[in-house]
């Protein structure tokens, strides 16, 4: 209700031309050592939140829609299994 609500504001003040959503929730750990509930903390934002996104915004004519990870299971330091 929250993001619907903040997207009815907006959008009365400026059109929607695109969605960026790039969650961030930590829960360090190495690949193999993460365990189910870590591996749900960091990815649950990201499915939930990008599905939400989508659902309130499908009817928009939107330019882009961008869903961001992370670079950081790539590229970041060690302990970022979540994240890969």
């Amino acid at each position: 209700a929250a993001v619907e609500k903040v997207l009815a504001v907006a959008k009365k003040r400026h059109p929607h031309v695109g969605v960026v959503h790039a969650p961030g929730v930590l829960d360090d750990g190495l690949v193999s050592g993460l365990s189910s509930n870590q591996v749900g903390r960091v990815f649950r934002p990201k499915v939930s939140g990008g599905w939400l996104l989508h659902e309130l915004t499908r009817d928009l004519d939107l330019a882009f829609f961008a869903l961001f990870s992370s670079a950081s299971g790539t590229l970041g330091g060690g302990g970022q299994g979540g994240y890969a």
